[in-house]
């Protein structure tokens, strides 16, 4: 089966300002939850599942063979207010957690704004004593606040989750921290990170990032 074949539900999130297709791993329910935020909006979602199933990496069936069920979340328009379209992030959070079976935890990430969206989400669920439930969490290409009242709302949430495991990947771009691979991990605020110089494919990752990121999760 691939992503781009019917989502086993399709969520609407925030008042219909997001969405979540939900792709039920090997078990056909709800167990592993594997968040991927969708870079900024108007989300299109076909093209987004056809990507996370792309013959250049599958990371739907990378994904599925971990035992793990993908949820891929995007929005209905441009995410220009961070707190806000973190809600989105937050409530397809939640809802996994109420509707999953068993007491897995979560995997939550994202690409480009996607993924400071998903890092806003988890921070400001800690700074609020929210169980999210999280175990990891990914940016791959993130980027960084887009002005100085983004970067003051992360600060206030503490700008990065602290229980989660931190995952940076940086693929191609100018890192989010302004780091390469030949400086040392105590300069980035993440707790691991993964670098190359691979060009842009059709698929949502390249094969080496994506088999790095399964394979640091536990």
């Amino acid at each position: 089966m691939t992503v781009a074949s019917k989502a086993s539900q399709v969520w609407d999130l925030n008042r219909e300002t997001g969405t979540a297709w939900v792709y039920h791993g090997p078990m056909r329910v709800l167990q592993r939850p594997f968040i991927v935020v969708a870079d900024n909006g108007p989300s299109d979602m076909t093209g987004l599942a056809a990507k996370a199933s792309d013959a250049a990496y599958d990371l739907h069936a990378a994904v599925t063979r971990t035992g793990r069920d993908l949820i891929l979340v995007g929005f209905s328009g441009q995410t220009s207010d961070l707190a806000e379209a973190a809600r989105t992030v937050r409530e397809a959070m939640m809802r996994a957690v109420a509707e999953q079976s068993g007491s897995e935890l979560l995997t939550v990430g994202g690409f480009g704004r996607g993924a400071l969206l998903a890092r806003y989400a988890v921070a400001m669920m800690e700074r609020q004593s929210i169980d999210h439930r999280t175990e990891a969490y990914f940016a791959y290409n993130s980027t960084g606040p887009a002005d100085q009242d983004e970067t003051d709302a992360l600060e206030r949430v503490g700008t990065m989750p602290q229980r989660p495991l931190s995952l940076k990947l940086t693929v191609g771009v100018p890192d989010v921290e302004g780091l390469t691979e030949k400086d040392g991990p105590e300069r980035s605020e993440f707790g691991d990170s993964f670098f190359s110089n691979e060009t842009a494919t059709t698929s949502l990752m390249v094969p080496q990032a994506g088999q790095w990121l399964l394979e640091r999760l536990s």
